[in-house]
């Protein structure tokens, strides 16, 4: 089971659990209270339904470019697996490559939902 985001303009961006936790949690810490509430950051490690709006997608596009293009994504990518290496722990990839893909997701999307029962109707109502 994973993660299914939709955007309003339909488009759709998909991550393992695996993959999304930390992908979440880094949006979290880069864009923080001044682009997410704390519903929001709650909410986003869930599949029941939360939408981020437009303005916050904008706002986050924004700061993850900056970042991307400043190369902190990639230091933050490389501490990353140093700290599970050292933990013997791959359980939650994080990847600048993932970011990126999710990046072009939200300018895309005009707003978006985190819902897995949408995926599930859009599957034939098959988990997968």
């Amino acid at each position: 089971m994973g993660f299914d985001l939709y955007g309003s303009r339909g488009n759709y961006f998909r991550c393992t659990w695996s993959w999304w936790f930390p992908l979440w949690h880094f949006v979290c810490w880069s864009c923080g209270e001044d682009v997410l509430t704390d519903e929001d950051e709650r909410m986003g490690k869930y599949n029941d339904g939360h939408h981020i709006d437009a303005d916050k997608c904008q706002k986050i596009v924004e700061k993850l470019t900056s970042l991307l293009d400043s190369g902190e994504v990639k230091a933050y990518e490389e501490s990353s697996k140093a700290h599970f290496k050292r933990l013997g722990d791959p359980s939650y990839p994080f990847e600048e490559e993932n970011i990126r893909r999710f990046v072009v997701f939200v300018k895309d999307s005009n707003g978006f939902n985190i819902d897995w029962e949408m995926s599930r109707e859009f599957r034939g109502g098959r988990p997968n």
